[in-house]
């Protein structure tokens, strides 16, 4: 068996450190050698992904690397979200502080903002910033900088005679080839341009229940009340969204399962060729059991053990301030992979090159990357739906003010994203809930008409 430090779609380096000392985001060393040529036929660079960081029961400067004999990789100790860690003894070395739920996920600790500062600790642990230049050429959208390149990624919903479903069907098959689709004005911009000044005094004033996050590279994240005019029907409920997410969903890996059971399941996947539909067969689909009655701690509570595919999720505002660096390349969730979970981002403030969209990476849901970025900077009433497990970051903004979008996200039962009911405050999961109230009966009709229609 060989043992091979493979080169990383993220940050371009070696997985593994040469100073054994140094904390550094790990993502993935491959030890078995049938994974490897695998890797290096399919990708030319290996996955960010397959195995999760996990603290484990040590310090985690003291020991990089932990093996794990059952799956022949070598899993990588590094913070999970908000894990905030101490110093222990007078040697410097910090703890990490976490715990542990029933399916092996690694829980983050509250702690104050006070606390974090003390501590030294960051959100995403080291800020999420990019430290280094990102070296991949930059495809736009629209705009100025706009590229006919970019054109396959976009489906235009405005003075079209088609019909939704038809603009449904080829939203989906951009989604699942690239992991992120753009509709253009899908939304009526003069209904969607009130909505900046409103996500500003909801983040920028105080709101009682609701607690805002930090998130990565100086952003704010906010979940939003059950109110208009957040809760509008318009804005929730567009029928090509709910079509889009009811045929495109359709992993239920996670659902009564493990991390150490999904970690092996994404194993089998990528080496059978990181198809998506190899999440249809009956082997991944719900798991009976204690995990699928009653999800643990971090783990969507979505829907029912007896049923599948996707509901409603969460629902926020982000707000990325002038001067913000860029984001690293990461993904919203790791497990339990592709076409589990969708976010849905809605630009609030008009989007220009620079003053903070995100920038995909086109494929890289299915482990391919054409050695590029899209940057989706579309017009005020557009709305971009991606993959959760599409790499993605945001730009830098070098605007002279914030940048303001609404995201929400669909995602399939037991999904592991490490948000509790009340991480956005403690009123925040009873606003959570109104949503998937408002949301689900619509979009569970989509889903029980994707299960009857014949696949496309």
């Amino acid at each position: 068996m060989v043992s091979l430090a493979c080169r990383c779609i993220a940050h371009k380096g070696l997985c593994r450190s040469k100073n054994p000392n140094v904390t550094r985001r790990y993502h993935l060393r491959i030890v078995c050698a049938g994974v490897c040529s695998l890797s290096a036929g399919m990708l030319t660079q290996c996955p960010s992904m397959l195995l999760s960081a996990r603290p484990a029961r040590l310090k985690v400067t003291k020991a990089c690397m932990a093996s794990d004999a059952r799956t022949g990789f070598t899993r990588s100790l590094q913070y999970l979200k908000h894990v905030g860690s101490r110093t222990a003894g007078g040697n410097g070395l910090k703890e990490a502080r976490f715990a542990v739920n029933e399916a092996g996920f690694d829980v983050p600790i509250t702690m104050s903002p006070e606390e974090a500062e003390r501590l030294g600790h960051k959100p995403f642990g080291d800020g999420g910033a990019e430290d280094a230049p990102v070296r991949k050429p930059k495809v736009y959208t629209h705009g100025a900088c706009a590229s006919k390149l970019a054109a396959q990624y976009i489906v235009p919903c405005k003075n079209t005679a088609r019909a939704p479903t038809d603009l449904a069907a080829d939203a989906l098959n951009i989604l699942r080839s690239n992991g992120f689709v753009v509709l253009e004005d899908l939304l009526p911009a003069q209904d969607v341009r009130p909505l900046e000044d409103e996500a500003a005094r909801f983040l920028n004033e105080y709101q009682d229940g609701f607690i805002p996050q930090p998130l990565r590279a100086g952003r704010t994240e906010g979940h939003l009340p059950f109110a208009m005019p957040w809760a509008s029907s318009w804005l929730l409920k567009n029928d090509i969204v709910l079509e889009v997410v009811a045929r495109y969903m359709i992993n239920n890996l996670a659902a009564g399962r493990t991390q150490d059971e999904q970690q092996w399941a994404l194993v089998q996947w990528l080496t059978s060729g990181a198809d998506l539909d190899w999440f249809r067969r009956q082997d991944v689909q719900p798991k009976p059991g204690p995990l699928l009655d009653s999800p643990p701690a971090g783990c969507g509570d979505v829907g029912s053990a007896s049923e599948k595919g996707p509901f409603f999720g969460r629902i926020s505002l982000i707000k990325t301030p002038p001067g913000s660096p860029g984001q690293k390349y990461h993904r919203d969730i790791n497990f339990p992979g592709p076409a589990a979970q969708l976010t849905i981002q809605t630009p609030l403030t008009p989007l220009l090159a620079n003053n903070g969209p995100l920038a995909y990476v086109p494929g890289s849901h299915r482990m391919k990357t054409p050695g590029y970025e899209v940057i989706a900077n579309p017009p005020l009433g557009s709305v971009v739906m991606y993959d959760s497990f599409c790499e993605h970051r945001g730009i830098e903004n070098h605007a002279s003010h914030d940048r303001y979008a609404m995201y929400y996200e669909f995602e399939t039962r037991g999904v592991f994203s490490g948000y509790t009911a009340t991480h956005f405050g403690p009123e925040s999961g009873n606003h959570m809930r109104a949503f998937r109230d408002e949301v689900d009966p619509d979009l569970r009709r989509w889903v029980h008409r994707a299960e009857q229609a014949p696949r496309r």
